[in-house]
């Protein structure tokens, strides 16, 4: 009896037991039905597994590395030992040594009189293997320029670097101005090693400007008889006209023309395929701008506008077949929102990205955006000089104030904006703020260095060289050692002052300043140096007196718009060269440099018309005229100190057309440096970007490009502003990140920049080195109550996951006027979103579905933040957040051990069966 009992119960577990198994059979098959792609998801995407950094993988090399870099850290150490401390007092070889330059050619640019001109860093190195007391001459005829050396080293050791900052006079009158610094070691009087520095800026009188032109959108596609809305902005200054002129071009029919407010009509009988339509400048027709046209053989055009224009980014539209439908997108900029799509004064749509079914007429959408925010950018000239406010950004209407703090040996010299100074005050009030705003603070130093080398080295001393504020007064002395005599003060090679005292009544830039000695008795010589035609200078410029032995450097510096055509020493053309320095003087010399006058740079904008070329003519005339009548600098001893070039003299010396060889036992021991020609200064209103800041010619950026080498460029351009990212997510605390404080603290978008630098093409990227503004936009919106029920039953059939809230994953990129969608990326983006308060809970595992083109994809949460959902995705549509509900892999190993469990439990059943059956049938046996 009891043994029924137990196969009863047997039976009965064995029953539900395979009931069980069999429900979570059909359940796996199910889920493997519906969703064939699960577990291959699971493979192709192992490598979204979050890695920890802090494993052991190779970690059994470390006691050989450890022990290695010891190792080699003793030998250092013991080499360090053997070889003698080396000390600046030590006397080098005042000829062993080596430095360079790598920017050799500095161009400001151009500005307006009056504009600040942004200071420029360069460095001289020393590559060679011993260090040297670093020097220099200037040739600032204009005393356009001051130099100061940022990093104050008197001594460079090898591989070590100076670093100099070049300022600009802001009192400038119109024309071109030029320097040349030389930088060399203070031992070598004679000049065997030499780094030198072109510095140019062009300054134009005060009058209207364009900088930039765009045609907005930069293509559309129109029917034939149909028209279309074309707009034209142009950005300048001065009070520019920002009116343009109309034109087409490559068009077969008279009947396609343009209106002057820019409206298109596309003749019924145009046989062209596509044309182009041209906005040119009425301040300055060399700016120009074309939208390329294509013609369509249909039935209605759907314009799509933004207002303001520089509110967002819009796309969509175009030509469309009666009846058919229409998309079109909006994405709001910096510090705007996105207020809807109108229709004339009728909103239609607050969806960012709509559309529109069964078009039967011409139809002109307009995405309206509004102010939210204004930013207020705030940057200093000088990190060294002083500290700002922080950027940030402010109501619209709104108000701040920004203040400036100089630091030790700085003073706050304004407030820069648009190149104008708006305010001396350390504290600025912005009252009503409603565009965004770029502020510098300008420092400079207040406090000059100067310097004082003995020539020759060991024949006198000095006192006087240090530091000094601004204006201060300068007193210097010279003593000559016994036997020798002191015989002058000199600054860039021409004599100050021949007293043992010298006085700098008002010191305002760093100088160098040598104390020159000869031996008593010592016989001395006469080397005389001049012009023979106008167009620059030779320095030092007049009869110089040089002691037998000695050594004499002469610097020759072409004028704007001239060249170095020749220099003759002692009666023999040696070509055109920048210095030369006679050294072991045994007699007279001399040396005369001639000039001549080089044509004007073509300019680089594009020539619309025979009337921009006319006006280009006339703007490199008015160019020229301001270059004559560039400031001048009366010579003194006190602006000696700023490079300024004393009245040359005339000589009258026949140069010979051909160059001739110097005799080498006389002047074997002389050196020289080759005359290069100074780079045109190049004109940022006209573009240059990355590219001019780097002083890059465009052979060398296309190579860069080509390379994959520019990405750090590529990274200035998205300080600048050149590339442009608006991240909207209406998930995050701050909806718009506008503020750099914003986007780098709490991102959305962490790797946007480098996705941005894998996806633009070479010619993008050259564009926006060379000034050309691309922007992109990034959506996130959460689209839960609005999503298309079609979309949201497709992302509910994901078995095993519960989506509660779906949003809306739209990029865009704008470039020439045109914005497109970009429904997909060459890199992963990497994208975190918070999760709605109301779905955390404890325990619960997030996801993101997305839906793209029909395929759903799990995306796996590779943050360890619990209140944030962190994935990475190169494709861009529909999306939602989703839990996991059913666990797949939980799934099948509660089948494994409900099936094992089921099979024990039938092995029982069945042995306990046969144990039944033999019994009964022994009783049966027995009862007979």
């Amino acid at each position: 009896m009891k043994q029924d009992i137990f196969i009863r119960i047997y039976a009965i577990v064995l029953t539900i037991a395979l009931f069980v198994t069999s429900a979570s059979a059909v359940q796996i098959a199910k889920v493997y039905a519906e969703e064939g792609e699960a577990v291959e998801y699971s493979s192709e995407n192992e490598d979204y597994e979050p890695t920890d950094d802090t494993s052991d993988t190779g970690s059994w090399e470390e006691p050989e590395q450890q022990e290695e870099q010891q190792e080699e850290q003793q030998e250092e150490q013991q080499e360090e030992q053997l070889q003698p401390e080396q000390t600046y007092d030590d006397e080098p070889d005042p000829f062993d040594y080596d430095l360079a330059c790598y920017t050799p050619n500095i161009s400001l640019g151009t500005c307006y009189e009056g504009e600040y001109v942004e200071t420029k860093q360069f460095s001289v190195v020393n590559v060679g293997h011993t260090n040297f007391p670093i020097t220099w001459e200037e040739v600032d005829p204009s005393t356009a320029f001051s130099l100061s050396m940022v990093s104050e080293k008197e001594y460079l050791d090898p591989g070590d670097s100076a670093t100099y900052q070049v300022y600009v006079d802001k009192k400038l009158s119109a024309g071109k101005y030029n320097a040349t610094y030389t930088f060399f070691s203070a031992n070598d009087y004679r000049r065997h090693h030499v780094a030198v520095v072109k510095v140019s800026l062009v300054v134009k009188a005060e009058e209207p400007y364009v900088s930039s032109i765009e045609v907005i959108p930069g293509n559309a596609t129109v029917p034939r008889g149909k028209s279309y809305k074309f707009d034209a902005y142009v950005t300048g200054g001065s009070g520019y006209d920002p009116g343009v002129s109309w034109s087409v071009a490559a068009n077969q029919s008279t009947g396609t023309y343009m209106n002057s407010d820019g409206t298109l009509k596309v003749g019924e009988n145009e046989t062209a395929s596509s044309f182009v339509v041209i906005a040119t400048s009425r301040e300055d027709s060399s700016y120009v701008s074309r939208a390329v046209v294509m013609v369509a053989n249909v039935d209605h055009v759907v314009s799509v506008k933004a207002e303001p224009a520089k509110g967002g980014a819009v796309a969509g539209g175009g030509a469309v077949v009666d009846g058919a439908s229409c998309t079109v997108s909006a994405s709001p900029n910096n510090n705007y929102y996105f207020a809807g799509w109108y229709e004339g004064k009728t909103l239609i749509s607050t969806e960012k990205q709509t559309t529109f079914t069964n078009i039967k007429d011409d139809k002109v959408f307009v995405a309206k955006f509004e102010r939210a925010t204004c930013y207020v950018k705030t940057s200093v000239n000088d990190a060294d000089g002083g500290t700002i406010s922080k950027s940030l950004s402010v109501n619209y209407g709104g108000n701040t104030t920004i203040t400036a703090k100089a630091r030790n040996g700085y003073r706050f010299e304004g407030f820069v904006e648009n190149n104008k100074t708006i305010s001396t005050a350390q504290s600025l009030e912005l009252n009503n703020i409603t565009t965004d705003r770029n502020i510098t603070a300008v420092f400079k130093r207040d406090t000059c260095i100067v310097s004082v080398t003995v020539n020759p080295q060991d024949t006198g001393k000095y006192e006087g060289a240090g530091k000094y504020n601004k204006g201060s007064k300068v007193n210097l002395k010279a003593e000559a050692y016994q036997g020798y005599e002191f015989t002058g003060w000199t600054i860039n090679g021409q004599v100050v002052c021949y007293d043992r005292s010298y006085t700098i009544d008002k010191i305002e830039h760093d100088v160098n300043v040598v104390a020159n000695f000869i031996k008593k008795e010592a016989a001395t010589y006469k080397i005389t140096s001049g012009i023979s035609s106008e167009g620059g200078a030779v320095l030092p410029s007049g009869d110089i007196i040089v002691a037998e032995g000695g050594s004499s450097t002469f610097n020759i510096a072409a004028a704007s718009d001239y060249k170095i055509k020749a220099v003759v020493v002692d009666g023999k053309n040696i070509g055109a060269v920048a210095s030369y320095t006679f050294n072991n003087v045994r007699g007279a010399h001399s040396i005369v440099a001639s000039f001549e006058k080089v044509a004007p740079a073509p300019s680089q904008k594009s020539t619309a018309t025979t009337a921009a070329t006319g006006k280009k003519v006339a703007d490199n005339t008015k160019t020229q005229k301001a270059s004559q009548n560039a400031k001048k600098t009366e010579y003194n001893k006190d602006t000696a100190t700023q490079g300024a070039v004393p009245e040359q003299k005339i000589v009258e010396e026949e140069t010979l057309e051909e160059v001739e060889l110097l005799e080498e036992e006389e002047y074997g021991e002389d050196t020289f440096i080759e005359a290069e020609e100074v780079p045109q200064a190049a004109d940022p209103y006209t573009g240059g970007g990355i590219m001019a800041r780097h002083n890059l010619d465009e052979e060398t950026l296309r190579m860069l490009i080509n390379d994959n080498a520019v990405t750090p460029m590529l990274k200035e351009a998205f300080e600048d502003g050149t590339l442009q990212i608006t991240v909207n997510n209406s998930y995050a605390a701050d909806t718009q990140e506008t503020a750099v404080t914003t986007y780098y603290s709490q991102p959305t978008a962490i790797n946007f920049e480098d996705v941005i630098v894998a996806t633009l093409t070479e010619e993008e990227k050259y564009q926006v080195l060379t000034g050309t503004p691309i922007s992109f936009n990034v959506d996130i919106t959460e689209n839960t109550d609005t999503i298309d029920s079609r979309i949201k039953e497709v992302m509910q059939k994901k078995i095993g996951y519960k989506p509660v809230s779906y949003f809306d994953f739209l990029v865009m990129k704008t470039s020439g006027g045109t914005s497109t969608v970009i429904n997909s990326t060459d890199a992963e983006l990497e994208v975190v979103i918070p999760i709605p308060e109301q779905y955390r809970k404890a325990g619960r595992k997030f996801y993101v579905i997305r839906n793209h083109n029909g395929v759903v994809d799990i995306l796996q949460d590779i943050g360890d933040d619990p209140d944030t959902v962190r994935f990475r995705t190169d494709r861009f549509s529909e999306y939602a957040i989703a839990y996991e509900a059913i666990n797949v892999n939980k799934l099948i190993l509660r089948f494994l051990i409900i099936a094992s469990i089921s099979l024990v439990l039938a092995i029982i059943c069945f042995v306990s069966l046969i144990n039944y059956r033999r019994k009964a049938r022994r009783e049966r046996r027995a009862a007979r």
